[in-house]
């Protein structure tokens, strides 16, 4: 669906900046996005389509990561009665949410990061129980991951170490 609804050229505000930039491996502008630009630069290297079809599935396919990370979040989160739908109702409104259907036909670095914060966040929550060192390794890489993404996301730093903490 959100392939069906996309324009078939460069979106708004900063997507051909960040289109060239993914493509050259330039920095579109101050702080770079440093890991969104390497994973968009090896689907340029893709191929089939073009560098902004193949720019627009990063986004369309990091939305459905997204709506996916909901689904999991609510149904392993509510009581056993009317997960699945409360779950498919929670993850069918983020998909078709105006912000996130925005976000998902434009090449820009917000579905991505927010689908590797959102990993982070269903891994904290499902580690929790299990408690293995390793889990900590996997929850460095995302966040690691998710800091070259977007610098402001240190922000959430004490919060999740007081999470895993607990």
């Amino acid at each position: 669906v959100y392939q069906l609804t996309a324009s078939p050229t460069i979106g708004w505000i900063d997507s051909g900046v960040i289109a060239a930039a993914a493509k050259t491996l330039g920095i579109p502008n101050p702080p770079g996005f440093p890991a969104y630009l390497l994973t968009a630069h090896l689907l340029t290297l893709i191929p089939w389509g073009g560098t902004v079809f193949n720019l627009k599935l990063l986004s369309q396919f990091s939305a459905i990561g997204i709506s996916g990370g909901i689904f999991w979040l609510i149904w392993y989160l509510s009581p056993s009665n009317r997960r699945v739908l409360s779950a498919t109702i929670a993850a069918l409104t983020m998909a078709f949410s105006y912000n996130l259907w925005s976000q998902a036909n434009n090449i820009e670095t917000y579905t991505f990061t927010n689908v590797i914060l959102l990993a982070f966040f269903v891994w904290l929550v499902w580690s929790q129980e299990k408690s293995k060192p390793w889990h900590l390794l996997i929850l460095g890489f995302l966040g690691g991951l998710s800091l070259g993404l977007n610098p402001m996301i240190v922000s959430i730093i004490p919060a999740a170490l007081w999470w895993a903490v607990l």
